[in-house]
This record gives C-alpha cells, sequence and structure tokens, in this order.
C-alpha cells in the first residue's frame, strides 16, 4: 500500500476577518461556511480514523502524524454514504469513538492551493493551508504574509492542549 501524504499546515493567531477579506480580493474561489460532524477513533500513538461529514460528503480516514512539518501527515481516505451507519460498523468492529466533535469552515481555493478558516469551539479560529507540494504551500504561506505565525502539522487537539484544554476529557465538542 502506498502513503499517501498531506501537504498541509496549521497557522495560528491570525486575525482571520483580515485573511477572509485577503482572499477575496486575490480571487480566490469560496464556499459558504458549513458545519462538520466527526468521531475519532484512536488506534495508537499519533494514530487515528476519523469519520467526518458536512452533510453532503461524508469521509473515513486514516491519520498518522509522522512529524510536525508541512508533509508530516500520512492520510489514507475515501467517501462513505453515511456517517451513522459507519459509527456503528466501526463500533461493531471494536472501536469505540473517543467523543463527538463539531466545527465550522471556510474554505477558499484558486488553481494552486485551498485555505481554509477552522473555527472550534473554545479556541481562536486557525487557518490551514493545503496544496500539491511542500514548495507550493510554503510559497503560499510567504505571498499572504503569514509566515511569521506559529505553526504545525499536530492534530487540532494539539491546539487545544496549547490553548489549555484536555481535548480528550471532552466527550461532545459541541457550539
Amino acid at each position: 500500500m502506498s502513503k499517501n501524504i498531506e501537504y498541509e499546515i496549521k497557522i495560528l493567531d491570525v486575525n482571520t476577518n483580515a485573511l477572509h477579506k485577503q482572499l477575496v480580493s486575490l480571487g480566490f474561489n469560496q464556499v459558504p461556511r458549513f458545519m462538520f460532524k466527526r468521531r475519532v477513533y484512536e488506534l495508537g500513538k499519533d494514530t487515528w480514523i476519523r469519520l467526518r461529514t458536512n452533510g453532503k460528503k461524508t469521509t473515513l480516514t486514516y491519520k498518522k502524524s509522522n512529524a510536525d512539518k508541512i508533509d508530516g501527515m500520512e492520510e489514507i481516505e475515501i467517501e462513505v454514504s453515511d456517517f451513522e451507519a459507519t459509527n456503528n460498523i466501526l463500533t461493531n468492529a471494536g472501536l469505540i469513538a473517543k467523543n463527538y466533535q463539531e466545527n465550522y469552515r471556510t474554505e477558499f481555493s484558486n488553481n494552486e492551493i485551498e485555505v481554509t478558516i477552522d473555527e472550534w469551539p473554545l479556541i481562536k479560529p486557525y487557518v490551514e493551508i493545503e496544496g500539491s507540494s511542500v514548495e507550493k504551500v510554503k510559497q503560499y504561506i510567504k505571498s499572504l504574509g503569514l509566515d511569521k505565525h506559529e505553526m504545525t502539522s499536530k492534530p487540532t487537539s494539539y491546539v487545544y492542549e496549547i490553548a489549555g484544554i484536555d481535548l480528550d476529557s471532552i466527550d461532545d465538542l459541541v457550539f
């Protein structure tokens, strides 16, 4: 099986209103804000399965964090037809979701890159930039003026951790 590497980085403490205006002025296509619902099933250290839906598309994703860098996340993703039925299959197979989570996302894209603004309960919004290569992601981080901000490829639980919140202690993370 080949490894699928995700070229993505989270950028913290960004003025997301200013970035939103900047992306629109640069001609990025915007997808209207939507809510994700997810369940996360831990498999081991830095390895988990995520079941996620935005109400229109539901995906099941294997994720493994190999390093805190743009190409540090291994990911294998498939589309599934039903959030609750897939959760039932995983639960019956012995996997237990550690929690239920919700977040809002606003997506922007052009022909080269995807920029998202993610809003989660209890923490400040953050930005993710995803592209086809490390170089492309770095290029846009610099051109959007985001290169002076703290960055991480670690999971969202890390963003909660640096905010002093233990995400694993929250069974239902909702708005």
